[in-house]
């Protein structure tokens, strides 16, 4: 919906422009970037490797990382530095996926 208020006439009122279906509205720019990281192959050279990609490809959302829990804890979720912002494009995210340590890698 567009429009505007108009507080013209004592209480305010929206006055509707313009209504539009949920299809037709632009979809939101991803805003974070999450890494869940494989329990094997754990190696520092690796992830010194990974910190490089991401340091190289700067963007506007924010990173989360998802580590397995050891035995049945579940998943540990960090959200990294505000310094390391990272693009949603999917060539990057294909290029995070690529590294032995990432089981998965999503925007949301």
């Amino acid at each position: 919906m567009v429009g505007k208020v108009d507080r013209s006439r004592g209480e305010p009122k929206l006055k509707v422009e313009r209504l539009l279906a949920p299809e037709d509205l632009a979809p939101k720019p991803p805003r974070a970037v999450h890494v869940r990281f494989s329990r094997s192959g754990l190696d520092e050279q690796e992830f010194l490797r990974l910190r490089d990609l991401m340091v190289g490809k700067p963007g506007e959302c924010t990173v989360y990382f998802h580590i397995q829990a050891e035995g049945e804890g579940g998943e540990v979720v960090i959200k990294a530095s505000p310094q390391l912002a990272l693009s949603a494009e999917e060539d990057i995210l294909s290029e995070v996926r690529s590294s032995p340590l990432v089981e998965d890698a999503w925007r949301e």
